[in-house]
């Protein structure tokens, strides 16, 4: 999310984002019933590593670990039933921000 790292915007939403990285690589994707590292180490995320050889890597690109420089109001949606992008991981960013 590129609220954590800047202020340029007014607001944001985030529909389904991915907040946490390394319990998105450790979780199965119950589209293709297999876990979501392939997205990480070959596919869209492009890290070309797993997260056990790369994780300062996946820390600096997780929003969570970054949470506290946001100041930009923001909206977080996932489906409730989404099964791509657990809704954990909305909640969990929606809790973290409550804890500042």
């Amino acid at each position: 999310m590129i609220i954590t790292r800047t202020n340029l915007f007014a607001t944001a939403v985030v529909g389904a984002g991915i907040s946490d990285l390394t319990t998105h690589f450790l979780c199965i994707n119950e589209n293709r019933a297999r876990q979501n590292n392939y997205h990480f180490e070959s596919g869209q995320f492009r890290m070309n590593g797993s997260l056990f050889e790369l994780a300062e890597n996946y820390a600096a690109n997780s929003p969570l670990n970054f949470v506290k420089n946001v100041d930009t109001p923001l909206l977080l949606w996932t489906g409730r039933n989404d099964r791509q992008v657990l809704p954990s991981q909305s909640m969990e960013f929606h809790l973290a921000l409550r804890r500042l």
